[in-house]
């Protein structure tokens, strides 16, 4: 599950399986992701996740490794989870889909 030491809304983590695919875990967002994609900035080693039309999200502080990974996929994989302040509390999964990753 997601390191959330802060009880941050905005806390991700970044996985790869066994294969090499890598995920992305965030805490869910409003709305459904229509069409999401994503862009790797890696000047500034951030992923642009567009859920939709309206909605961007900015994951910041991606580590040098994991930017060299990213690099490597056509695809990342997402996993939104329900947020709760309470740490005893599980989260449950809201949406899980795979997104372009746009390589411009």
């Amino acid at each position: 599950m997601i390191k959330n030491t802060n009880n941050n809304i905005n806390a991700y983590e970044i996985i790869e399986n066994n294969e090499g695919e890598m995920m992305v875990m965030l805490y869910a967002h409003p709305n459904t992701p229509q069409n999401p994609t994503f862009h790797l900035n890696e000047k500034n080693k951030c992923l642009e996740l567009n859920r939709n039309a309206e909605q961007k999200i900015i994951i910041q502080d991606i580590t040098a490794d994991n930017v060299e990974k990213i690099k490597k996929q056509n695809n990342l994989y997402v996993c939104e989870l329900t947020y709760s302040k309470d740490e005893n509390e599980e989260s449950e999964i809201v949406h899980a889909y795979i997104v372009p990753l746009d390589k411009k």
